[in-house]
């Protein structure tokens, strides 16, 4: 069955990389899940995760470069990364394929396939001799750089998790079953030191061929001085689910994993200066972030890094950490949907979104145009929001369990409408003008307001089911979608006139007065063009949900969804739905939320707190320009006005010297962020402006000949 699935994986593959790939908005540089870090050099390293995901890092981890091949940016998640020199690397997917680089990650070549089992670990002691552990017991090894492959299998067929050599003879294992296995023949053969039932090990680390320190699944930390001969345990809680274990020197030692509760979990970072014998909880920044991957230097200096892209950097043994990603802090919590997105001009944009595990309801805002994002205050609510819209720049209306509106910009909100029954809530808006607007949502709410959305009233003359979506092209004519009917009016939603159907649409796009879209359950994608009354299913190669649709005009839009922690799919259509090219989205998560602003740019939002921009902005030229706003410019700062910590985003084409510095206002020097040579790649960097006084700095940004100058604000 693995061997079918990957025969449509590559059809699939071939037909991506042709297509442009949706770019990061939030996080930042990106969000998904991380698991493994190497270093080559203490300024050289790498990272790589969940959807294909290769980050390089050569200036100590100031800044980032995706280096993700666009053909791997769904279905592959990468467990390992190993580099044993500056130039040669090796990317293991646990789904069985093995990549190679030769130059330092620019490019990765599939060397290896293992069809029949998953793969877990790896480690080299040079760039031709690797070995790789998976489940089912296998071995893999190579001694010629990956061309040609072995395999053993160990006799009980345990599900082997980690893999650590010491020195080319000596390597160890762990896996389930309590297994520990030594080899001291370069992996030739392998002994057993250790075999407990129900227990699993799910991680070593060694810093010579005697000392080491294993991690299982059950809160165990077990240490050997003399090769495995003997271990000391000591049991930290059943409730400890540990990850990965890194050691800086014989008694400095850092392990991560999750305290698992009942109904949750929080993640747990530890540290022991003396050997194991006592352990610390080191305060973590992100409290439902976990930590996945750990990466320790004898020099003191770590890394950790974990799900949603979560990236810290720690120079002082892992005593205090600082956070290199760039996340929008409310969104930083499990379960956090970014649920609805809308851009009233070109520039100004709000996204709203909330989670059964977020603390408020979070607005977020932009005014460059989608390059960058921040919060703006939300306390007042204490649920999800489910849509946003907005007339102009400044007056607009979000709505949930209750329903809100704003006239500044989202400084200020003010309470239009509560929904009585908890259980109910408001899932959709449209303003035909500026006074008249309606809401929707499940337990029959149907809202009328004709006074610019001061009062709202329930419309008696609809059926009281539960309703997901409404659109109005004009001002007489408007659709609502609801369970198994389309409801249409065409006086301004003074009547409403009854179309069955035989689905119920997650949400309805209408263009023209006749013209219209809707999307469903296992791809369902169809279109009338009379005006409700009947409707084309328009084939599309998907079965997963789609969530949102959205057009520019009659001919070019775009529709989205996906299925969680599998898939996050957004496909495009240039000529009124008659084909569909996949794009590619460089997450797993479902995209719940499509919007095209005024410019014809064009946003995506997901389930789990991604922003993502259409990669060719102004693409729309038949109808508009591209526009040539400041921020073409190769810099993007974000969030700006900014508050603790920013990211500066460039991009360069050529191997180039680098030089990006922040400057008072007075040219006074006060940070150099980046001064080194550069591949051709886009870049990010953290500049940790807390300490800053408000007020406005300048960065000068330096790529070869060519400089760059902008402000930050810092408030």
């Amino acid at each position: 069955m693995k061997f079918r699935v990957l025969i449509i994986v590559f059809f699939e593959l071939a037909v991506l990389s042709l297509q442009a790939q949706w770019s990061w908005r939030n996080p930042l540089p990106q969000g998904n899940d991380l698991y493994s870090a190497c270093f080559s050099n203490p300024s050289t390293g790498y990272v790589v995760g969940q959807t294909g995901t290769i980050m390089k890092t050569s200036d100590f981890g100031q800044s980032w470069s995706i280096q993700t091949k666009n053909e791997l940016s769904r279905f592959v998640l990468f467990q390992s990364v190993c580099f044993p020199n500056a130039d040669t690397g090796y990317a293991m997917d646990h789904y069985g394929f093995i990549y190679k680089t030769t130059d330092a990650g620019i490019n990765w070549d599939t060397v290896y396939y293992e069809n029949d089992e998953y793969l877990n670990s790896m480690s080299f002691t040079s760039t031709r001799n690797g070995t790789i552990v998976g489940s089912g017991g296998k071995i893999l090894r190579t001694d010629n750089g990956g061309d040609t492959w072995e395999y053993q299998i160990y006799p009980s067929s345990n599900y082997f998790t980690s893999i650590f050599f010491t020195e080319p003879d000596i390597g160890y294992i762990t896996g389930s079953d309590g297994v520990i296995l030594k080899s001291i023949n370069s992996g030739n053969s392998w002994l057993t030191l250790n075999a407990d039932s129900g227990l699993t090990f799910n991680d070593c680390f060694f810093t010579s061929s005697t000392r080491g320190c294993l991690v299982s699944a059950d809160g165990k930390i077990r240490n050997t001085y003399d090769g495995g001969q003997t271990w000391t345990e000591t049991n930290l809680g059943d409730s400890i689910y540990f990850f990965k274990v890194s050691m800086f020197n014989s008694d400095t030692i850092l392990v991560t994993g999750r305290v698992m509760g009942s109904s949750s979990y929080y993640p747990i970072l530890m540290r022991s200066i003396n050997g194991g014998n006592s352990w610390e909880v080191i305060p973590f920044t992100y409290e439902y972030y976990s930590p996945f991957g750990l990466n320790c230097s004898p020099s003191g200096t770590a890394y950790c890094i974990g799900d949603f892209g979560f990236m810290a950097k720690s120079d002082d043994y892992g005593a205090t950490w600082t956070v290199l990603s760039n996340v929008l802090c409310e969104l930083n919590h499990f379960g956090a949907c970014i649920n609805d997105i809308d851009f009233p001009s070109g520039e100004t944009g709000y996204a709203v979104a909330g989670g059964y595990e977020m603390p408020v309801g979070t607005i977020i805002k932009t005014t460059d145009g989608g390059d960058s994002w921040f919060e703006i205050d939300s306390s007042f609510y204490l649920s999800t929001f489910n849509d946003v819209k907005f007339l102009s720049d400044n007056t607009g209306f979000i709505a949930g369990n209750n329903l809100f509106s704003t006239t500044d910009g989202g400084e200020s909100w003010t309470l239009r409408y509560s929904v009585t029954a908890s259980s109910n809530q408001i899932y959709s808006m449209d303003f035909p003008t500026s006074s008249l607007g309606f809401a929707v949502g499940t337990g029959g709410i149907f809202l009328r307001t004709s006074d610019n959305g001061n009062t709202w009233e329930q419309q008696g003359n609809v059926p009281m089911i539960n309703y997901y979506s409404i659109s109005f092209p004009n001002q007489n004519t408007g659709y609502a979608a609801g369970k198994l009917k389309i409801l249409k009016t065409t006086d301004s939603g003074n009547n409403w006139t009854e179309i069955p159907m035989s689905v119920t649409f997650r949400e309805i796009n209408f263009v023209t007065a006749d013209i219209g879209y809707g999307v469903g359950p296992n791809g369902l994608i169809l279109k009338t063009t009379d005006g409700g009354n009947s409707w084309t299913n328009l084939s599309i190669s998907t079965t997963e949900p789609l969530y949102a649709v959205d057009f520019y005009d009659q001919d070019t839009g775009f529709v989205s969804g996906g299925t969680y922690i599998i898939s996050g799919i957004i496909y495009k259509t240039t000529n009124g739905g008659i084909s569909w090219v996949k794009q590619l989205v460089p997450t797993n998560s479902p995209i719940i939320g499509l919007c095209v602003n005024s410019v014809y740019d064009a946003f995506a939002c997901s389930a789990t707190g991604g922003l993502f921009a259409e990669p060719t902005k102004g693409s729309h030229t038949n109808i508009l320009e591209p526009r040539t706003s400041g921020r073409l410019k190769q810099t993007l700062i974000y969030p700006n006005p900014v508050t603790k910590s920013a990211t500066i985003q460039y991009t360069i084409e050529a191997f180039s010297d680098v030089d990006l510095r922040i400057y008072s206002l007075k040219g006074e020097e006060l940070q150099k962020l980046v001064c080194s040579k550069q591949i051709p790649g886009t870049y990010y960097t953290n500049p940790d402006l807390n300490s800053f006084p408000t007020g406005t700095y300048i960065y000068c940004l330096k790529i070869g000949s060519s400089l760059e100058t902008g402000k930050i604000i810092k408030r």
